[in-house]
């Protein structure tokens, strides 16, 4: 969709942190068949980019497979994550930015739900029962909740066709950055989602609804089975309310710090700081 000119220098930065779903080269299921027009587009963006940015030893390799890439790979973080790490105050102002940009009452606390989206676009995936969610979160870790909607991309427009929207279920697909929703949000479930890795370094409980695990294991599949994850994962509604009302903050919290260091993260918050010296250099 665009051609590098001369002189010009392509840093990839990659939106994925530690994800699990396969991406281009590494997915063998009939979902990639017939594309050949978007693989060769592909073939041509890992040809012009000139650095990939890499946050572990476990993402330099999947770049390197998943994105037929031969070339210079950083490991030096994602600077998108770098607001996990900045101080009280400034999360605080996000935080407010937040709450104050969708209309949520600062008592209410925030439960964010961000799926990802299915190659055949089916939607019977996301059924969510919002309402007894709700209530057995505020069962399990006390307060009033707001559950946050935040569709993927390609799934933003039919949101509303899936959710029925309230003072508690709140439609956050078209919030400008998803790294903030994630900040501000004191629990945070996906399916397949990369976003959950990122949320994680936040270190708060985090969970997997995949109500279609066997198929998307057929169809695009998995670097690691889901559950060597710290999230509890769960495939209907009745097991997730088993889940959360078992939960364990301590087990889960041991867990997320042994899952980042098996797989090299070394996200610090200086990301930013390291893409700023690469670019001068």
């Amino acid at each position: 969709g665009w051609v590098k000119r001369k002189r010009q220098v392509y840093i990839q930065t990659w939106h994925g942190s530690l994800g699990i779903k396969k991406i281009d080269a590494d997915v063998k299921g009939k979902v990639f068949t017939g594309r050949t027009q978007w693989c060769e587009t592909a073939h041509v963006d890992s040809k012009y980019t000139d650095c990939l940015l890499s946050n572990s030893a476990f993402e330099d390799n999947v770049f390197k497979n998943g994105f037929w890439y031969d070339g210079e790979i950083k490991r030096i973080g994602h600077p998108r994550n770098d607001l996990f790490f900045v101080s009280a105050l400034e999360q605080q102002k996000i935080k407010d930015k937040v709450y104050n940009t969708l209309g949520i009452n600062k008592s209410k606390k925030i439960f964010i739900y961000a799926p990802s989206f299915r190659d055949d676009f089916k939607l019977d995936c996301y059924m969510l029962d919002t309402q007894a969610l709700k209530q057995v979160l505020e069962e399990r870790f006390g307060g009033e909740w707001c559950i946050l909607i935040r569709m993927h991309p390609r799934l933003a427009s039919v949101s509303n066709v899936i959710f029925e929207y309230n003072e508690s279920v709140i439609n956050a697909s078209y919030y400008s950055d998803i790294q903030e929703l994630l900040l501000a949000s004191d629990i945070a479930m996906t399916d397949y989602s990369s976003c959950i890795f990122d949320f994680m370094l936040s270190r708060k409980p985090a969970f997997i609804f995949a109500t279609d695990i066997e198929d998307f294991n057929t169809e695009r599949g998995f670097y690691y089975p889901l559950e060597t994850t710290p999230f509890p994962v769960v495939i209907n509604n009745f097991d997730l309310i088993a889940k959360i009302k078992t939960f364990d903050e301590k087990k889960y919290k041991e867990e997320v710090e042994n899952f980042l260091k098996e797989k090299g993260c070394m996200e610090d918050g200086q990301a930013s700081k390291r893409v700023v010296e690469l670019i001068k250099g």
